[in-house]
């Protein structure tokens, strides 16, 4: 599924641009500590979308600085082309104490991802407008990974499609080689109590990663993490462990729900997990992405 920079079994370094409503779930945050801990991608670019962007932004550029990096972060669309409502949780940012305003913010541009990836976990309405824009831009990415849908028979329909259904069928409907991993794939990869400590021990943002999943966890009651956003980069990172469709297409219905029609089409979905497998490689690197620039490696190594 499109051109891939790889030495012998490895997977080299390739440009990577995020999509992402990071500071409701913690996810989106685990997805980018995930991204910081594998040496595979090269982050061009972070953009957040969907509802109070600036506060996003402002999430963004605290973690980068919690973990001593440089982070290039771009404000991509606040509301859904749909029209649709903003889901907001109401505890975005809490957990980080004052954050200031954002800086040195930059134009969105998916085409820093032009040859590599584009990791798509949010609600598709940012890079809808962007393909709209520019025609040629999704035949240009070696794949877009989207983590949204549910592929479940009479599945509820899942949050980063419903919250905009006319941006999703847009960016389905695009020219891109496209990965999806939906829910009932994302769901089957926890993590458990072991896993949860150590993150909340690997630095200063692990700490208060810990503290926002832990009031996360709460809020619904659980007592595991679902890396959901993390899982859809692991998809492409380590295909190994998983299984997926023959090509075809992902079709949106107006309610939100999603079924894959196999056939014509350059869309591919994740069709099965090694599930204990994914939630340790998961755990390893986001410990890996967390560490600062005194790295100890010891509590990564034996997990």
């Amino acid at each position: 599924m499109g051109s891939e920079r790889r030495k012998g079994d490895r997977l080299l370094s390739v440009p990577l641009v995020i999509d992402t409503d990071l500071g409701s779930d913690p996810d989106d945050e685990l997805a980018l500590a995930l991204v910081w801990g594998s040496s595979e991608f090269d982050l061009r670019q972070l953009i957040v979308s969907y509802g109070d962007v600036r506060l996003r932004a402002s999430i963004a550029q605290r973690m980068a600085a919690l973990t001593g990096r440089s982070l290039r972060v771009a404000v991509g669309k606040d509301l859904p082309l749909s029209g649709a409502p903003v889901w907001w949780a109401g505890h975005e940012g809490s957990a980080y104490g004052d954050l200031v305003p954002p800086t040195d913010l930059v134009p969105v541009d998916l085409g820093l991802a032009g040859g590599g990836v584009l990791l798509a976990i949010a609600p598709l309405s940012t890079i809808a407008t962007e393909f709209a824009a520019s025609p040629a831009l999704p035949a240009a990415l070696a794949r877009l990974v989207v983590m949204g849908g549910d592929f479940r028979a009479h599945a509820a329909p899942e949050h980063n499609i419903v919250s905009d259904v006319e941006a999703a069928r847009a960016v389905f409907d695009a020219d891109a080689t496209t990965l999806v991993v939906g829910l009932d794939i994302t769901r089957q990869v926890r993590l458990y109590a072991d896993a949860l400590r150590l993150v909340a021990g690997a630095g200063p943002l692990g700490a208060v990663l810990g503290r926002e999943i832990n009031d996360w966890l709460a809020r619904w009651d659980e007592d595991y993490e679902v890396p959901h956003d993390p899982v859809a980069a692991l998809a492409y990172l380590e295909p190994d462990l998983f299984e997926f469709s023959r090509p075809g297409r992902v079709v949106v219905s107006s309610d939100g729900s999603t079924r894959f029609a196999p056939g014509e089409g350059r869309t591919k979905i994740v069709t099965a997990v090694n599930a204990e497998a994914a939630a340790r490689s998961v755990t390893r690197r986001i410990l890996l992405g967390l560490q600062c620039q005194t790295r100890d490696s010891q509590a990564t190594d034996a997990w």
